[in-house]
Formats: structure tokens, C-alpha cells, sequence
């Protein structure tokens, strides 16, 4: 296994007064640093572009059923506003843009003047008196989404903070009282168990930052989610388990997805800060190590047409994969250091995402593919040192 930490680096990590060790490095809070340049010409271009016109005319977004009086929804997983939310909010903030502001401003304003009296936010499921437990899987987006609007926007981040513990009052009783529903439900579930870590991030931001005296609840809530959850550590990410090359279709399921691969990155990074359990840090580096020696792409990626797909360079990679690479693995930077994660998250930013997204923004193809080269020399022109 390759080992990328450092002791030195692992000195750094000191536990807080409340139990959860800090992070080696502090998040930057969303806005406070505007981009210039290039980088300000790239995020003018995103505003102008699909991403920044979702709200007027899709209608999974637009239409959705955490909109004001929305109905329509492709899946029982109600994910799409809560992804677009996750995502426009920074834009918005900043490129202090007022078309933008004021949509998310709007989306914020529904979602927490209907928080239900035992915390519960957003929509329930489509019919009334459901027999399913609730989904909390699409509010792990939600709370990613509060978490840059609490930062960007000090006017609001009194209100969102208490609806947030409000809400972690109501998941900590569903997960204590074992009513947060299981893959056999369905495939929503499926990736509220696979899924859990971005769960963890949001509580983690909120116990770093706003705690108000609730900590042992935050710390214990951290724990059932995780505990409820697919164990990436024990039962994926580990030498004999983890397939060495693509999976035939017969082996196919929610742990060779490659989303999930990518988000999974981070869950031991984000578990080894109420765990101390150094083996998390281990694990850490050990399924990065497994991820990209036998799935690694130049661009830095991992292939994953879908599910992951070994070496061949037949096989691409899904966009949304290379996104939460990026956020899995500058959050790995962030907890526990590393210079060469850093070198990886450069790497997809700069050579992996933009191949995956037409130059003006309005379009996207779901998996890029590297070029594979082939080179024929003559015997004839071969030396000794060729």
C-alpha cells in the first residue's frame, strides 16, 4: 500500500475540547474570495450557461416538487433541486449576481419557512399516509447547499443554522429509532447508504462552526449515519476485495458505481474525526492508492463509464465522477494534508472536467474518453536505448 502521510503530518491533527479532531487546514468560506482573470471569465460563462438557466426552464428543477407548488420529479430520490441548489449557490455569491441570488434567496426562503415542526425540511413522498420511511438522502445535498449560503450571506446564516440543528434533531432520532429504510426499499436508499459521508460533511461544518451547545447530539448523529451505512473501509476498499479490473456486468452494483466511488473517498477522512482510529487515515490512503493504479487515467480521473472500468483505454469516465473527485479529495486535503491530493484535484480541475464540457457552458457528454495514442516505428530505425 502506498503510503502518502507523513507523521509529521499526523502531529498536526489535534484534538478540539469536544471530540472531534480539527482539520488540518479551515475552509475557506464561500464567497470571500472572488475569482479575477480567467477564472472570473469561467464562471461568467457558467452563469450565462446551462447551469445558470436551469431554474427558468427545467423542469425537474423549476418543476420540482421542493418548488412552491411543484409536482414533478424523475425518480423517488426528489434529487434535482437539491443538486441545483448545492451548486448555484456559490456561483451566485460569487459573481454576486442578483438574477442568481435571487432565485436561490427564493428556494432558501420555501424551504425553511416550511420546515416541519419536528425539523423535518423539505417535501414528503408524493403519497399521503406513505408506508416508506422518510428519504433523508436528497437533503444531504440540501444541507451542502445551506452550508455556502450560511457563509455568503450573513443576513442569513442565524436562520439556517437553527433550522439546520432542527433538522439533525429529526435525523438523529430516525437513525436512532432505526426508521431510516434500507436498499431493500429501493434504489433511493441504495444511495442513502452508500452515501452517507456527505451527510457527515455538513454536520461536521456545523459542530466546527455553529455548534450551540449541541455537540454531543451533532458527534452522536455523525456516528448512527455512519454505523447505518455501507462500510467502504471493511468491505470495499481493501486489497482482496476491491477489483483489480472492470467488473463484468454480472458484478455490477452500487459500490463499482462511480459516483459513489468518488464520493466514497473522503468518508474515512471525514469518520477519522470522532473516531482517532488512525486506521481510517490508512484506509484513506489506501483506496486512493487502489483507485488509481488499477482504474487511473492520465488526465487524473479513474475510468468509470458508469461503474469503474480498469485500464483500457476503451473505457471513459461520467462526468459527475470527476465533480465529487474534486470535492472528495480537497476535502481529504483539507482534513488530513497531503501535497500530492492537492497535485490530483489541480490535475481533474484542469485537465479532466473541462473535457467533459463544451466550451460555452449550454452542454456536456456524460462520459469523456482519453485518446489513446499508438505510435508504429520501424524495426529499422530502432538503437539500444530505444
Amino acid at each position: 500500500m502506498l503510503k502518502l502521510v507523513l507523521l509529521a503530518s499526523c502531529l498536526q491533527l489535534q484534538l478540539s475540547s469536544a471530540a472531534l479532531v480539527s482539520p488540518l487546514f479551515t475552509r475557506v468560506p464561500t464567497g470571500s474570495i472572488k475569482p479575477t482573470g480567467w477564472a472570473l471569465d469561467q464562471a461568467n460563462v457558467q452563469a450565462n450557461g446551462l447551469a445558470g438557466h436551469l431554474r427558468d426552464f427545467d423542469s425537474y428543477v423549476n418543476g420540482s416538487i421542493w418548488m412552491e407548488g411543484g409536482s414533478i420529479e424523475y425518480s423517488e430520490m426528489h434529487e434535482s433541486a437539491p443538486y441545483w441548489f448545492n451548486g448555484m449557490v456559490a456561483l451566485a455569491f460569487q459573481l454576486q449576481d442578483d438574477r442568481l441570488i435571487d432565485q436561490v434567496q427564493k428556494f432558501l426562503d420555501w424551504t425553511l419557512d416550511n420546515q416541519q415542526d419536528d425539523g423535518w425540511l423539505g417535501p414528503e413522498p408524493f403519497v399521503d399516509n406513505a408506508s416508506a420511511p422518510r428519504l433523508v438522502w436528497p437533503r444531504y445535498l440540501l444541507l451542502l447547499g445551506l452550508v455556502q449560503y450560511a457563509e455568503a450571506d450573513p443576513t442569513q446564516t442565524g436562520r439556517i443554522v437553527n433550522a439546520m440543528h432542527k433538522f439533525t434533531a429529526a435525523v438523529h432520532d430516525i437513525f436512532a429509532n432505526n426508521t431510516q429504510g434500507d436498499p431493500s426499499l429501493g434504489f433511493q436508499y441504495d444511495y442513502q447508504y452508500v452515501r452517507w459521508e456527505e451527510m457527515l460533511y455538513s454536520l461536521q461544518w456545523l459542530y466546527d462552526n455553529y455548534p450551540e451547545g449541541q455537540e454531543s447530539q451533532l458527534i452522536e448523529t455523525m456516528k448512527l449515519v455512519r454505523n447505518a451505512g455501507f462500510s467502504w473501509k471493511d468491505d470495499w476498499f481493501t486489497a482482496d476485495i476491491f477489483p483489480k479490473t472492470a467488473p463484468g456486468l454480472a458484478d455490477l452494483n452500487m459500490q463499482t458505481h462511480g459516483v459513489n466511488t468518488a464520493e466514497a473517498l473522503k468518508s474515512e477522512a471525514l469518520a477519522y474525526r470522532f473516531t482517532f482510529d488512525p486506521s481510517d487515515i490508512d484506509s484513506t490512503w489506501e483506496r486512493i492508492d487502489l483507485v488509481y493504479t488499477y482504474h487511473g487515467r492520465e488526465s487524473g480521473t479513474f475510468s468509470a463509464d458508469e461503474h469503474i472500468a480498469g485500464l483500457d483505454p476503451s473505457r471513459g469516465t461520467e462526468l459527475c465522477a470527476i465533480v465529487e473527485q474534486i470535492f472528495s479529495l480537497a476535502t481529504v486535503y483539507g482534513i488530513l494534508g497531503n501535497n500530492y491530493v492537492a497535485d490530483r484535484v489541480e490535475k481533474l480541475a484542469y485537465n479532466a472536467l473541462p473535457a467533459g464540457i463544451f466550451y460555452d457552458w449550454w452542454s456536456h457528454q456524460y462520459d469523456q474518453q482519453g485518446i489513446p495514442a499508438i505510435f508504429r516505428i520501424p524495426a529499422t530505425s530502432l538503437t539500444e536505448n530505444s
